[in-house]
Order: structure tokens, then sequence, then C-alpha cells
């Protein structure tokens, strides 16, 4: 049987590779988060129940960053490498790798932002002292 040209063992392979990707940036996440708690002390962050819709407004844009990227990271690793080659593992270090970029990525962007807002703050507090 056949759905978009692919045969069931690809809709497999796809799941698994989907699932691989994902499990890589999970695994990443996890562990940045665990070294983020040695190096900040034995106590877990604490948040309230009421805060969790904003906390997740908030890192909306972030987390569609990441899918997007991860969609297009898997698609990109089927296309070169093709469905035969592409093993778990693969798809595994892929997300996994891509989790790190987006993470570098993303501090930068932070950095530069945060530089242009303390400018920003700069000028404004310059403009009206005078």
């Amino acid at each position: 049987m056949q759905v978009l040209g692919l045969q069931a063992n690809n809709w497999t392979t796809l799941l698994t590779g989907w699932g691989a990707v994902v499990g890589g940036m999970v695994a990443h996440l996890g562990i940045g988060s665990v070294k983020r708690m040695q190096t900040q002390g034995s106590l877990p962050t604490v948040f309230a129940v009421g805060d969790i819709p904003r906390i997740v407004n908030a890192k909306l844009g972030p987390i569609t960053r990441k899918w997007l990227l991860a969609v297009i990271a898997f698609m990109a690793i089927f296309a070169t490498a093709g469905l035969d080659k592409v093993t778990p593992f693969y798809a595994f270090l892929v997300g996994y790798s891509l989790d790190s970029f987006i993470e570098v990525f993303g501090a930068n962007i932070e950095q530069q932002a945060a530089s242009k807002v303390a400018a920003l703050k700069k000028q404004l507090s310059e403009t009206s002292t005078t």
C-alpha cells in the first residue's frame, strides 16, 4: 500500500527517524538542565501553577523555532542520505547536535539583543537628562 508515494516500511523509517531526532533534542535539553542545576546549586526552580501559561507564552517563539528547525533537519537528512541509509542513531545525533546549534545561535542573538537594549537605554537616558 502506498501513501504519498511511500511504502509502508518507508513510513516506519520516517517515524522512527522523527522520534530519534526529537529524542536527541530532548536528551540535549535534559543534559543542559542537569548541568544548569549543578552549577546553580541543589535547589530547583520554583514555578507557581498560575505562571505556567505565561511561561509557555514567553517561550513560544524559541519552541516554535526549535520545532521548525527540527522539521527542516529531519527532511534534510533523508534528502541527503536517502531513506535506506538513515539509522535511528544517525537521526538521534542530528537532533542532539541541532539543539546544540540552536542553543549557540540563540545565545548569540540574545547577546546582540541585550547589547542593543543597553545602548538604547543609554541613549534614552542621555536624551532625557538634556
